[in-house]
């Protein structure tokens, strides 16, 4: 970010003085930032980015997962970090789906869509149930949001 500094220092670039009691008080709030972690576990300088007034959530890739148990152990670190906790969220659909091991495979968006063109209900049950599905298992292992695809354009 800024030259000849660590990821830490930078932030601590953008972070206001010490100011009045207000100033203070937002430091205790989420920041507007979302970090993802190069590991699947934190460690020292990664501990403290994450209580970085600055960082709001934390976004899990493919590198961060090893297994079911693996990843509900990190979410509830992160979460057990700050109060109130930061935020984790995934990118979840068929073709990044980050988690699979212990996941239900999800279909193709292009599926739910082909499924909507021949019968519109049948379509929307297809992808509430998809999305439920989803949404329960990452909900299992403690995960906040996952930025699931709402649009797919099909170039064929």
């Amino acid at each position: 970010m800024f030259p000849h500094t660590t990821h830490v220092e930078s932030l601590a670039l953008l972070t206001p003085a010490a100011g009045p009691p207000d100033a203070r008080r937002r430091r205790h709030e989420s920041g507007p930032l979302m970090i993802g972690p190069r590991r699947q576990h934190r460690h020292g300088r990664g501990r403290e980015l994450l209580r970085h007034p600055l960082v709001g959530a934390v976004i899990l890739f493919t590198r961060n997962y090893t297994d079911p148990e693996q990843l509900s152990a990190l979410v509830g670190a992160i979460h057990a970090e700050r109060t109130p906790p930061l935020i984790v969220a995934v990118v979840t659909r068929a073709r990044v789906q980050r988690f699979r091991q212990g996941f239900s495979l999800l279909p193709a968006a292009r599926r739910i869509g082909h499924e909507f063109d021949l019968n519109a209900p049948r379509g929307v049950t297809l992808a509430r149930a998809w999305a439920g599905c989803m949404a329960a298992e990452l909900r299992t292992h403690g995960v906040d949001i996952s930025f699931a695809p709402c649009v797919d354009l099909d170039p064929a």
